[in-house]
C-alpha cells in the first residue's frame, strides 16, 4: 500500500512538472499585438513616388486584358457598396467569443 502511494506521489509531481512546462511552452508562444508591428512605412511629407492606383490598373490590365477597366469598376462599384451598407447598418463584429474556448483560467 505504501508502494501505491509513492508511486502516485511521484506520478502527481511529473504531472505537475509537465503541466508547468507546458504553460510556459504556451506563454512563450503567445504574443503581445501591443508590439507587433506591421510592415507599415514611416510617415513622410513627401509626395508620392508613382500615380497612387497606378500599380493596381497595370495589375489589373496584365490580368484581364482588353476588359480591365470593366472589371476595374465593377469590384470599385462593389466595394463602395459593401462600404456603404457598413456605414450604415454598422453590424456587430462577429464571432463575438473566440474560437478557441479555455475554461481552464
Amino acid at each position: 500500500m505504501l508502494d501505491f502511494f509513492a508511486h502516485t506521489h511521484k506520478h502527481r509531481l511529473e504531472r505537475e512538472a509537465r503541466k508547468k512546462s507546458e504553460k510556459t511552452k504556451k506563454e512563450e508562444t503567445l504574443v503581445n499585438i501591443e508590439e507587433v508591428r506591421s510592415d507599415q512605412k514611416e510617415r513622410t511629407v513627401e509626395a508620392p513616388r508613382e500615380q497612387p492606383g497606378s500599380r493596381r490598373t497595370a495589375e489589373m490590365r496584365l490580368l484581364y486584358g482588353k476588359g480591365a477597366a470593366m472589371i476595374h469598376g465593377m469590384e470599385t462599384a462593389l466595394q463602395m457598396n459593401f462600404d456603404r451598407n457598413l456605414d450604415v447598418r454598422q453590424p456587430k463584429p462577429w464571432p463575438n467569443m473566440p474560437f478557441k474556448v479555455i475554461f481552464d483560467r
